[in-house]
C-alpha cells in the first residue's frame, strides 16, 4: 500500500474516523491491528517476522530489567541481537555473501535461495535492536505492556522506512491520550500534501529522465550523463524525504510525533554535516549504536578513523546487499575521515564566502559522484557513468530538456521550503511565500504535464 495511493487514502479515512472515538488499549488495538493490515497488504506471509522481532526483544527487555547480573545481561542482549541480525542477515545477504565467498575461491556454480526481500526489515530491526540496547544502558525502562511494545514496532507510518524511532522519543507517547484539534490535523495533513507534491510532481518526474541515461549512458552525451547524476540527487531527496514528510504528517493527523528525517542536506559545507542533516535517525543509530560501540573517537586518531571507515562502510551495505553499496558507503567513510584531518584548516575558509562556495561545490559534488554508485545496478553500469562523465563527448542522443530544469528548480524549492528547517537559521527566507510559490507551480505543473500514469514506489522500500 503505498503513501501515495488511493487505497492509503482511504485507509486512513476509515481509521480516522475510528481512532476519535476510543482510548487506551482499545486505541492501542485498533492502531496495531491496522498496522499489521497495513504491512501484511505486501505479503501477509512477513508478518510472522516481525512478531518474533517484536515478541523476543519484549521479552528480553522485561528480563533485561529484572536482573543485575551482568553475564545474564550479556547473553539476553545477544539473543536479541542473533535474533534481529540473523533475520535481517538470511533475507538481505545470504545470496551476496554467497556469491561474494564463492567468487573468491573461483567456484562457477553458485546456488541461489530465492529469497524474497521483505519490506521495511531493516528499519524495524535497527528500531527493535535500539530499544534493547538502550534497555542494557539502562537509558530507557522496559516497556511493560506488550501491546505498546507491539505497536511501538509496527505503527504504521514509520514501519517501512522509517524515520527510525526510538523508544525514548516515541514509546512514552502511547501513555497518553492524544487529542485531535483541528490545527493538528491541518498541520499533518499540509505536511503530508508536501510530502506527496515532492513525490509525485518532483521525483517521478525526476525518474523519468534518471532512468534512461543510467540505463545506457554511453547512449548519452556528457552534459546529459552530468545533468542525470544532479538530477537524480534531487530525485531521491525528493523521494525520501517526500516519504518522511507523508509518515510524519500521517502520523501527526493521528496524534503522534516522529522525529524529523531532513534537514536541508544539501547546503552542507562537509560530508559530515551532510549525515546530520541527511537521513538524519539512521545517521544518529549509526552514531549511537556502531561507531560509539566500536570506541567512537577514545581511542586515538588512527583508531577513530578507523571507526569513521567502518561505520560507513556497514552503513553502505545496510542499504542493500552490493558491492556498489559498499563503495558508496566507502566513499562518504573517507570522506568523513577527511574532514576530521583537515578540520583546523577548514575553520577559516568557512568564515568567508568564497571558502564555503568551494566548501559547498566540493561537497555537493563528492555527494553527487557517490550517488553514481548508489543508483546504478551494478559496477560496470556505474563505470559507464563515471566514463561518459569524465571522457568528455558532446555525441549521442541529447535530452537538455527545459521540463527537467524546471524540476530541478522545483525541487531546490521543495528543498527549502519546510517550515521546521529552521527558520531561525535562515531568517532571510519567506517560508509562507516559498511554500505558496510552491504549491502554485506545483499545480501549473500538473496542467502542464499531466499526473503521473505510474504510481512508482519509493526509493528506500527497497532497503
Amino acid at each position: 500500500m503505498l503513501f501515495n495511493s488511493p487505497e492509503y487514502l482511504i485507509f486512513c479515512a476509515i481509521l480516522l474516523a475510528i481512532t476519535p472515538f476510543t482510548r487506551g488499549r482499545v486505541r492501542h488495538a485498533v492502531l496495531l491491528a491496522a498496522s499489521y493490515v497495513f504491512y501484511g497488504w505486501w505479503d501477509w506471509r512477513f508478518l510472522g517476522l516481525l512478531g518474533i522481532s517484536t515478541g523476543v526483544d519484549y521479552l528480553v527487555g522485561r528480563a533485561l530489567a529484572g536482573t543485575d547480573d551482568a553475564v545474564r545481561r550479556k547473553w539476553l542482549l545477544a539473543a536479541s541481537l542473533a535474533t534481529d541480525l540473523g533475520m535481517l542477515t538470511f533475507f538481505k545477504y545470504a545470496n551476496f555473501f554467497i556469491d561474494s565467498a564463492l567468487a573468491i575461491v573461483g567456484e562457477t556454480w553458485r546456488p541461489q535461495l530465492n529469497v524474497i526481500l521483505p519490506v521495511g526489515i531493516s528499519f524495524f530491526t535497527f528500531q527493535s535492536m535500539s530499544y534493547t540496547i538502550d534497555v542494557y544502558r539502562r537509558r530507557v525502562p522496559a516497556e511493560r505492556s506488550l501491546l505498546r511494545y507491539a505497536l511501538f514496532l509496527a505503527f504504521f507510518p514509520q514501519l517501512v522506512s522509517g524515520p527510525i524511532t526510538r523508544a525514548s522519543e516515541f514509546l512514552h507517547q502511547f501513555r497518553q491520550t492524544p487529542r485531535f484539534p483541528a490545527w493538528r490535523v491541518s498541520a499533518g495533513a499540509q505536511i503530508f500534501l508536501v510530502g506527496f507534491i515532492k513525490k509525485c510532481l518532483f521525483a517521478d518526474r525526476l525518474a523519468a529522465f534518471v532512468d534512461p541515461v543510467f540505463a545506457d549512458p554511453l547512449a548519452w552525451d556528457s552534459a546529459t550523463n552530468w545533468l542525470a547524476v544532479v538530477a537524480y540527487a534531487m530525485q531521491i531527496f525528493c523521494d525520501f524525504s517526500g516519504y518522511s514528510d507523508m509518515a510524519i504528517g500521517t502520523a501527526l493527523v493521528f496524534g503522534y510525533r516522529l522525529v524529523e528525517n531532513f534537514s536541508v542536506p544539501y547546503v552542507s559545507l562537509s560530508i559530515t554535516e551532510f549525515w546530520r542533516r541527511w537521513h538524519r535517525s539512521l545517521s544518529r543509530w549509526l552514531r549511537d549504536y556502531l561507531y560509539i560501540s566500536l570506541g567512537g573517537n577514545r581511542k586515538g586518531t588512527v583508531r577513530t578513523y578507523v571507526n569513521l571507515a567502518a561505520t560507513m562502510l556497514l552503513g553502505g551495505l545496510w542499504h542493500g546487499a552490493s558491492w556498489n553499496f559498499v563503495i558508496w558507503g566507502g566513499m562518504h567513510g573517507a570522506a568523513l575521515v577527511a574532514d576530521r584531518f583537515t578540520g583546523r584548516w577548514r575553520e577559516p575558509l568557512e568564515r568567508r564566502l568564497p571558502g564555503r562556495v568551494l566548501l559547498w561545490s566540493s561537497t555537493f559534488l563528492w555527494t553527487c559522484l557517490a550517488w553514481v554508485l548508489f543508483r546504478a545496478a551494478s559496477l560496470p553500469q556505474a563505470g559507464r557513468m563515471y566514463e561518459r562523465m569524465f571522457v568528455w563527448s558532446g555525441e549521442g542522443t541529447r535530452w537538455l530538456s527545459p521540463v527537467v530544469l524546471i524540476l530541478l528548480g522545483l525541487g531546490v524549492l521543495a528543498h527549502w521550503q519546510r517550515r521546521r528547517m529552521g527558520a531561525r537559521r535562515y531568517p532571510f527566507v519567506d517560508l509562507a511565500t516559498v511554500r505558496g510559490a510552491l504549491l502554485f507551480m506545483a499545480a501549473v505543473l500538473i496542467a502542464l504535464l499531466g499526473y503521473p500514469e505510474e504510481l512508482r514506489p519509493f526509493v528506500y522500500f527497497q532497503f
